[in-house]
């Protein structure tokens, strides 16, 4: 159960060197390449995403990243200007211990906003 809501969990696991864009923590100059793993929990009704964990596969051999772990939380978003709710992340957790220190970074999101944009193809106005 998340938030009331019956759910399914699936796990998932990356698989190294599968994927030319890896997912990779920057910090100062510093590259380092990540392999992560997870779980999603989907609601059983609506097959949507109400939360995903991910977690280091194994630590990366060099550098001093020890752990790292995310935690996002989707919701049902109602906008008065949309017909039908969408599902946006309303909280994000990212916890790392680097160089044996921990940092957390909490984002929460609110007061969601639908924007609608208009687009017209035409000659190129010589100014």
């Amino acid at each position: 159960m998340v938030g009331g809501q019956q759910t399914e969990v699936v796990a998932f696991v990356e698989v190294p060197g599968k994927y030319p864009w890896p997912t990779e923590l920057r910090y100062g100059t510093a590259v380092v390449p990540l392999c992560l793993q997870g779980l999603a929990w989907i609601d059983r009704t609506t097959y949507q995403i109400v939360r995903i964990e991910t977690f280091l596969l194994a630590p990366p051999p060099e550098g001093d990243l020890e752990r790292e772990a995310t935690r996002v939380e989707f919701s049902e978003i109602h906008l008065h200007q949309a017909s039908t709710a969408i599902w946006l992340p309303i909280e994000v957790v990212v916890d790392v211990w680097l160089h044996q220190r921990h940092f957390e970074n909490v984002h929460r999101y609110s007061g969601f906003k639908l924007f609608q944009v208009e687009t017209r193809i035409g000659p190129v106005i010589e100014k």
